[in-house]
């Protein structure tokens, strides 16, 4: 199954959490990141383009809901914040799939 047609059935909030993870992995070259990273960047990215951040609480949800599909892979374990975190498909088929998001465009600058 192609990404891009996963991206249509993701929820406004997943697709924020998958941008930020892009951008994480551009940004440091890693191919994991930390729930604590990615948080701070979740964050970032909203307050600056007008969302409301959704709390920790939530992105887990999100988090977890996305480790369920095998979108993300995640790191097993009850350490929350330090828990590790990776893309489960190519950044750049994530990164192409998300430009193309009409209800949020300005997730296309951050990848």
């Amino acid at each position: 199954m192609l990404f891009s047609e996963v991206t249509k059935t993701c929820s406004k909030l997943s697709k924020i959490y998958l941008t930020a993870m892009v951008y994480e992995l551009y940004k440091t070259g890693m191919g994991e990141t930390t729930f604590e990273k990615l948080a701070m960047t979740v964050y970032n990215q909203c307050t600056s383009n007008g969302e409301a951040f959704p709390g920790h609480d939530t992105l887990l949800k999100v988090g977890c809901k996305l480790g369920e599909c095998r979108i993300i892979l995640c790191e097993s374990g009850a350490k929350h914040r330090l828990q590790k975190l990776q893309l489960n498909f190519p950044s750049d088929d994530v990164a192409f799939a998300l430009k193309e998001s009409k209800e949020l465009p300005w997730l296309a600058k951050y990848l």
